[in-house]
């Protein structure tokens, strides 16, 4: 484990080459309040979630697109309780609309992405679209015969 001077100058160092050479103490901050909040995820296990908020295991077993799973975990942390619950509520539906897991964001970038949040579109295939047409047709025709 590093110790704090290690740390700090960790942080100066990046910080200044991610500001070109300026140590931005809110930066230096910032960066190490991501280090230390990085250590303690690594201590906490992934089933920390109360009984009344949505786990990150529900979401992992209803999104099945298992790829980027350390990732996934801490942005879903990030979540609050309401973001998870609507996660968790929309998934199915965007599932069900993208059944290809191969055309299915992964799942770091949906929650990094807040898709959630997102409308889904749904995409006709060519067997649903020409069944509608005949049905169509078949109407018309039918409203034509009623007429005669």
């Amino acid at each position: 484990m590093k110790s704090p001077d290690q740390i700090l100058s960790e942080a100066h160092a990046y910080v200044r080459r991610v500001t070109g050479g300026k140590a931005d103490p809110i930066a230096v901050a910032a960066y190490i309040e991501g280090y230390t909040t990085a250590w303690q995820e690594q201590e906490t296990t992934v089933s920390d979630a109360s009984p009344s908020e949505p786990s990150f295991e529900e979401f992992w077993d209803a999104y099945d697109k298992k790829v980027g799973r350390d990732k996934s975990i801490r942005l879903w942390r990030k979540l609050t309780k309401k973001e998870k619950r609507d996660c968790i509520a929309y998934v199915p539906f965007y599932v069900q609309a993208q059944p290809d897991k191969q055309f299915r964001k992964n799942p770091e970038t949906f929650l990094r992405n807040k898709s959630f949040y997102d409308e889904i579109i749904n995409r006709d295939n060519k067997e649903q679209q020409r069944t509608q047409r005949f049905q169509q047709a078949a109407r018309v025709i039918a409203s034509y015969d009623s007429e005669t």
